[in-house]
């Protein structure tokens, strides 16, 4: 969280800006961490020449995609259980 503790002591901060974290460790959090270290990695292989725009630009549209993804998977959470 911006002005936390951690944060005010930290050399560098990556703010998620997922909000504040009620549980010992919540789904929400967790998924805005490895949805940002995604985002930093394309940024990160632009940056140094390693990723080219139209695989960067594929990654991205990847992730667009992914709440249709999701809602499939947790449509077949019954047939999990069972």
């Amino acid at each position: 969280m911006v002005g936390s503790t951690s944060a005010r002591e930290a050399n560098a901060v990556f703010y998620t800006h997922s909000g504040p974290e009620i549980g010992v460790a919540s789904t929400k959090a967790f998924l805005t961490q490895v949805l940002s270290l995604y985002l930093l990695s394309i940024a990160l292989g632009q940056v140094k020449g390693t990723l080219a725009t139209e695989a960067a630009k594929g990654l991205l549209e990847e992730l667009l995609l992914m709440p249709g993804k999701i809602e499939k998977t947790l449509a077949v959470e019954e047939t999990v259980k069972a």
